[in-house]
């Protein structure tokens, strides 16, 4: 007589379980297949960062007397320019600082927000003349050295 063993069938996985491992095997691929829409996306659009800069500057009036008072006239061209062909560029609270030597001459702002186009560029002519600026006796010779040269330096600082 042969003997047959007999085994208990593996206890079955509840539903709940097989629930949880497929919600979770959809999530994984919904996660993967939007991170390559997102990277592809990005590829395509290949965003650009809008830049400003100076493209131009002139010094139609530069009046230095002996006593040490500097009076300037400053024309500032600023580009913006927005190499996105997709996007458009919004700046707001544009401020630059204009400098003579460490001395504040103007504070270069525009009133209100505004907008760069795709692929395109806005620029601002900002034209200041300064109030009389008393010039201590380095400063008188720095502008002394800058005149000798036919050149004179400004510095503009982003505020």
């Amino acid at each position: 007589m042969t003997k047959k063993f007999l085994s208990t069938p593996p206890p079955r996985t509840h539903f709940l379980w097989w629930f949880a491992a497929i919600f979770c095997a959809i999530l994984t691929m919904a996660i993967i297949i939007a991170g390559i829409v997102i990277f592809v996306g990005y590829m395509v659009i290949h965003p650009r960062v809008p830049v400003i800069s100076v493209v131009g500057a002139y010094l139609p009036h530069f009046s230095y007397d002996g006593a040490g008072v500097l009076v300037t006239q400053v024309n500032i061209v600023v580009r913006s320019r927005n190499d996105n062909m997709k996007a458009h560029a919004r700046f707001s609270n544009f401020n630059i600082e204009l400098f003579f030597d460490g001395n504040r001459i103007a504070v270069l702002s525009t009133a209100t927000p505004y907008e760069v186009k795709k692929n395109s560029s806005v620029d601002f002519n900002y034209e200041y003349t300064s109030d009389p600026i008393p010039l201590n006796p380095v400063q008188m010779n720095h502008v002394d050295e800058s005149l000798k040269k036919d050149e004179v330096s400004f510095e503009l600082k982003e505020v």
